[in-house]
């Protein structure tokens, strides 16, 4: 679970475009990504976020692949202190033809499948160990930064469900979750509100 929650700065903005044209995940350095977010129970907002996320340099995998390295940017806020933490991570994609792969360094050699390409409805994959993806369907989705058709993922860990909605030249606009914790509904919202895509 911790893993997956890490990942979904990753899972905002990742696919590929070799198929039909489409590109989920502009790689493109210099490209950035604005989100907002919160976290809530039922009715009382638990925490409050905005993240940038950067497309920051070309890079090689001790392999000899090449990557994109990006890096993202959180800031969160306990809505009842006011106390606002910032983090800050950085990853590496690589467009492996029919997958998009995360590597944590450059000398990590078990990547995370992102995706599995190309995007239909009922496809799924494992992103990692204890988690199910699945392509659910096609969907008009609004958030801050716009419209957008987007494709709704399921991502399923250990029954622990949440869903990152990825649109055609931008990639993830709008991630949304909704779980029972120790009894208590938590859910977690995060969209686009802009995007400068190179």
């Amino acid at each position: 679970m911790k893993k997956l929650l890490l990942a979904l700065p990753i899972l905002m903005f990742v696919s590929c475009g070799i198929f039909g044209g489409a590109d989920y995940s502009p790689m493109a350095v210099g490209s950035v990504w604005n989100y907002q977010g919160y976290t809530k129970t039922d009715t009382t907002i638990v925490t409050t976020s905005t993240s940038k996320t950067e497309a920051k340099a070309e890079a090689k995998l001790t392999s000899g692949e090449d990557v994109v390295e990006f890096v993202s940017t959180t800031n969160t806020t306990v809505k009842a202190t006011g106390q606002t933490t910032t983090s800050t991570s950085k990853y590496y994609l690589r467009d492996a033809g029919d997958y998009i792969l995360s590597y944590a360094k450059l000398d990590d050699t078990k990547p995370d499948t992102v995706l599995a390409l190309p995007l239909e409805a009922g496809k799924t994959w494992h992103p990692d160990s204890g988690v199910t993806a699945k392509v659910i369907a096609e969907e008009d989705v609004t958030v801050k930064a716009g419209d957008y058709k987007a494709w709704k993922t399921e991502y399923n860990t250990a029954g622990f469900i949440s869903y990152t909605w990825l649109a055609d030249g931008i990639g993830g606009v709008h991630t949304h979750s909704e779980n029972t914790v120790v009894g208590i509904k938590l859910i977690a919202d995060v969209e686009l509100t802009s995007s400068d895509i190179k």
